[in-house]
């Protein structure tokens, strides 16, 4: 949800990005598409043509999610991968269930028609871009695409992929954040005029 919040931002307020970021790093998050991409549920196929609607009805649905042990490898399966943890998909599906049924339901009809094209073109900052490889909630095609849209724009600063599902930073807590304190510092480095916003990095 960050990464989509930033990008509907600077897809608004373009001229704010300079003024109110020095760098900016987006993880397993999306621009548009998500139902016709997920891969999480088999009968949201690609070729079925209500594949919006369903998604809709199933995942905008104000119901309780259980804490049963099925649950706990359904959500594995769908959300996380198969190297994650115990201990690590109990706390994300915390996290999950803590959130009010309806409020959850109604960003999941929000997030089903969400597009934002390449508002990630409107970061004028250095932006890196996190993926998980086995991410099904969020396919690496939705980074790849706003990655491309970031060099295009020439503010791509770096580009990786983890052997993650959905949460990057709780499956790869190590990797992630490297790379979140290398941002960090190529933020500090723009605020200080060593490195100028929108330039690309080698």
């Amino acid at each position: 949800m960050g990464g989509i919040t930033i990008q509907a931002w600077a897809l608004r307020y373009r001229e704010q990005v300079a003024e109110r970021a020095s760098a900016v790093l987006l993880a397993a998050t999306a621009a548009r598409k998500i139902p016709t991409r997920s891969t999480i549920l088999p009968i949201l196929d690609t070729r079925f043509p209500g594949r919006v609607l369903e998604a809709e009805a199933i995942f905008g649905a104000p119901v309780p999610i259980p804490g049963t042990a099925a649950m706990h490898r359904l959500f594995k399966s769908c959300v996380m991968s198969r190297n994650a943890s115990a201990d690590q998909v109990d706390f994300v599906l915390s996290i999950v269930r803590s959130c009010s049924p309806r409020v959850r339901a109604a960003t999941a009809r929000v997030l089903v028609r969400l597009d934002l094209g390449d508002a990630a073109a409107n970061l004028s900052v250095p932006t890196s871009v996190i993926a998980g490889e086995f991410d099904r909630l969020l396919p690496r095609v939705h980074s790849e695409e706003i990655t491309a849209a970031l060099d295009k724009a020439g503010t791509l600063d770096r580009f990786t992929m983890l052997p993650t599902g959905h949460t990057v930073n709780i499956e790869a807590p190590e990797a992630f954040n490297t790379e979140l304190t290398r941002v960090i510092q190529v933020g500090a480095a723009v605020s200080r005029g060593l490195r100028k916003p929108g330039i690309t990095a080698s």
